[in-house]
């Protein structure tokens, strides 16, 4: 999909067949804090084989990174992004959630206007939007932000839109355990999300503190459900071992509930796994090995970084699932990261 100091997709697939998807432009594993970085768009109309020429989505001075797309009942494509502010403000080093709109498929874009979290963040705005947006029959958007006061231990709410993003007043707590994370509507009208849980706030906050720092911060992916439209969420429930992060799901025709994750203990990989009782269970003996030739890297501030990861899957018409996630096309030069796409068919049920 993308070269180059690329990584971090999400892709929607519009009415048509055509496939939408963004990425982060400038996204170079060996550079903290980040700089340059911005989100750029292309489109595939063969089933994700080939991408169409990049367009800038977003064009700040500042990076912009984590942008996710949506697609809203009437055919306009929001991107939900924030930007990273470290090299300017140190103490506040996350700032958003920013949205901004295309009416044309992705090829133009407006100005981004900024969700406003004072409420829930007034030293903020310290917000990220999640992997994956919800649109209810009623054309109501359900935005899922986590909320980074303190870096590293994010709160996850959702915010509800009646006018397509343009306002958002009203918001609801999911979790104080977690941050980008990714969420998928059944049929019945549950919402599941899947939770990128910190180690050291689970079952709740501050339980584990000798998770919290080290070189290595302790993940896994949960589940939570909600059945009131995003109102209210069950306690938070283990899915993933430690450190198999983050994690897409999505709800497939069949019925079936599939998530992809990142591993990054050995072997670095991106997995998947079924779920055919809608969450209650994902068998572990039956996981799915999607790609295996990820590493790990030592950053000079001492932390690891991993060079594979952050896989989101979509559905398509005729039953096969095209997951891309980034992955470095080197793996002893940190800016040659890159998005790749694999197309493959999840396996008949027996």
């Amino acid at each position: 999909m993308a070269s180059g100091e690329a990584g971090k997709a999400s892709m929607v697939l519009l009415p048509g067949g055509e496939i939408v998807a963004s990425y982060i432009r400038g996204y170079n594993l060996g550079r903290n804090p980040p700089v340059g970085e911005r989100t750029e768009i292309v489109r595939s109309v063969d089933g994700g084989k080939t991408w169409s020429e990049p367009v800038r989505a977003t064009n700040s001075d500042d990076n912009d990174r984590e942008g996710y797309l949506v697609a809203l009942p009437d055919g306009t494509l929001l991107l939900c992004f924030m930007k990273v502010m470290a090299h300017i403000e140190p103490k506040r080093p996350w700032q958003g959630p920013y949205v901004c709109r295309s009416r044309d498929g992705g090829r133009t874009w407006s100005e981004p206007w900024l969700v406003d979290v004072s409420e829930i963040c007034p030293e903020g705005p310290y917000g990220a939007g999640d992997r994956g947006h919800i649109v209810l029959p009623d054309g109501t958007l359900l935005l899922f932000v986590g909320i980074y006061e303190q870096p590293r231990r994010p709160t996850n709410y959702v915010f509800i839109s009646h006018d397509g993003g343009e306002t958002f007043p009203e918001h609801h707590l999911v979790t104080d355990m977690s941050g980008d994370s990714s969420w998928s509507r059944l049929p019945s009208g549950r919402i599941l999300g899947f939770l990128r849980l910190n180690g050291a706030d689970f079952p709740h906050r501050g339980a584990h503190p000798e998770l919290l720092y080290g070189g290595e911060a302790v993940h896994f992916m949960g589940l939570t459900a909600s059945d009131d439209d995003g109102r209210t969420w069950s306690e938070p429930k283990p899915v993933t071992e430690h450190n198999e992060i983050p994690g897409h799901i999505l709800a497939l025709s069949d019925g079936r509930l599939l998530t992809t994750f990142g591993v990054r203990h050995y072997p670095l990989s991106i997995q998947a796994m079924i779920s055919t009782d809608g969450g209650e269970t994902w068998p572990n003996e039956a996981r799915l090995l999607l790609a295996w030739h990820g590493a790990r890297m030592v950053h000079s501030n001492g932390r690891f970084r991993h060079t594979m990861g952050h896989p989101y899957s979509i559905e398509l018409a005729d039953g096969q699932i095209l997951t891309t996630y980034y992955c470095l096309a080197d793996q002893f030069d940190p800016a040659s990261c890159q998005v790749e796409t694999l197309l493959w068919r999840p396996p008949v049920e027996r």
